[in-house]
């Protein structure tokens, strides 16, 4: 598993860590996953059909990271995850997000 931290410079130019990119293999797909917060709580954005992590990050912004911990993910065939092995059509990916893991 691998960590990339995400890092921007606020206007004041101090550094500002916006959580931190891992990726993990689930059933031979490297998937590719962003934490942010540290809370005791467990908040998962699932991502809509054709985006990838990126696009609530303004959502997971307004969660109190201090009282919550939030995961975002690409679906394989998404953002930073692998492509499927074979085509899939957005009724075998609602399947897999019945049960993605």
């Amino acid at each position: 598993m691998s960590q990339i931290p995400i890092i921007i410079k606020d206007c004041n130019g101090n550094d500002l860590e916006l959580g931190i990119i891992m990726n993990i293999v689930v059933d031979g797909y490297n998937i590719c996953y962003k934490t942010t917060g540290t809370g005791d709580k467990t908040v998962v954005i699932l991502q809509g059909w054709g985006t990838d992590l990126g696009v609530y990050d303004s959502v997971a912004g307004v969660i109190d990271g201090s009282r919550y911990r939030v995961i975002q993910f690409d679906f394989p065939g998404f953002g930073s995850s692998d492509e499927p092995k074979e085509p899939w059509d957005d009724h075998q990916a609602g399947s897999q997000r019945e049960h993605p893991f």
